[in-house]
This record gives C-alpha cells, structure tokens and sequence, in this order.
C-alpha cells in the first residue's frame, strides 16, 4: 500500500521551479498567441515537419513571402529569429519523447537533428542538462513493476 501511495504522490508532485533551465511554459504556445493567423498555419508546418531539413527560406514559401519580409515579420511577432524558433520547437518535442521514454537516439533524429552530439549540444545548452539525466529524471518509469502491480482494496498485490 504505501509503495503505491508513494508512487501517486511522487507523480501528483508539481515542482515550483523546475530545473534545468526550463521553462514553465510552451515557447510554441507563446508563439502561436502571440503571432497573428498568418503564422499559425506555418507553426502547424513546422511542427508536423521537425524531421525534415527546414530552413528560413522553406518557411518564408510556406508562409507566402519573400525571405527579408519572413524573416522581419515572423521575428517582430514571435520576438524570436525562425532559425531560434525552429531549434526551440525541436528541443521542446524532444524533452517530450524523453519524457515519454523513447531512446536517444531516435529522438534525436526524429526532431530533425543530423548528429547525436548536435543533439545533445543544443539540448545541453538550452535545458543544462544533457538528454540522458533529463529522461532520467523525467521520463517514464517502466512499466514493469506498475503492471505487476493490481489494487485490491487498500492492498497491494503483486499479480
């Protein structure tokens, strides 16, 4: 009983300040609030394409624009560069895939990075903390030993 107990209470807890660098809130989110419809349509693009090459200009043509009227308009409403977005977006899906328990490996090329250590760079850089302590801090436990697990009751049981 408390070995679950224990477990509900470790997952309820919310942290203050969360550490590592991270911040309490989704740049994506931000983002999309922030900048007018015009842009949404692109974030939804660069979302749905994080493993592929992008570039500004792949943006500014999915946007409908010219690359100079891309880059001024998407940095004025999003107060970042495309180039500083797209890497936050990437990083922001792959602190995801950590938490969910997918390897490293496939999470780095999966969010679109060519290398491993191009990865774990601009992971460590951002969140100051390689990927690896991150997913073991945050990832998801295994399952094997909730699933052995069954609630009778107040009682633990193992199946």
């Amino acid at each position: 009983c408390k070995t679950l107990k224990g477990e509900a209470a470790r997952r309820l807890v919310v942290q203050s300040h969360r550490p590592g660098n991270q911040s309490q809130y989704s740049s994506v989110l931000q983002a999309q609030n922030a900048s007018d419809s015009s842009f949404s349509k692109l974030i939804g693009w660069l979302e749905a394409n994080l493993k592929e090459p992008i570039r500004v200009e792949d943006m500014a043509k999915t946007a409908n624009m010219s690359e100079r009227s891309f880059f001024r308009k998407f940095t004025k409403a999003v107060d970042k560069t495309p180039a500083k977005f797209l890497e936050d977006l990437r990083l922001e899906k792959a602190r995801q895939l950590l938490e969910a328990g997918t390897p490293i490996k496939q999470v780095a090329s999966a969010v679109g990075f060519q290398s491993d250590s191009g990865f774990r760079a601009a992971f460590e850089s951002r969140y100051e903390l390689s990927p690896s302590v991150y997913k073991r801090m945050h990832g998801a436990r295994p399952d094997s030993d909730r699933a052995a697990q069954t609630v009778e009751g107040d009682q633990v049981s193992k199946a």
